[in-house]
């Protein structure tokens, strides 16, 4: 479920139905799996400690 993206300019609902009509996967773009609660400090930081993440997978539940 994709329930928010960041930067971007309205265009997740024709990226879904993009993605459920070609069978597109992005889940190896994701680096890096956070939970909710350690969001804030994980974003606070990123810049200096975490270079090497390219897409951050908040998990919410």
């Amino acid at each position: 479920n994709i329930i928010g993206v960041m930067g971007e300019f309205g265009l997740v609902p024709r990226i879904i139905d993009y993605m459920e009509k070609t069978g597109l996967n992005l889940e190896s773009m994701i680096t890096r799996e956070i939970p909710f609660s350690e969001a804030p400090d994980y974003f606070l930081h990123h810049r200096e400690m975490h270079k090497q993440d390219i897409k951050v997978l908040v998990k919410i539940s």
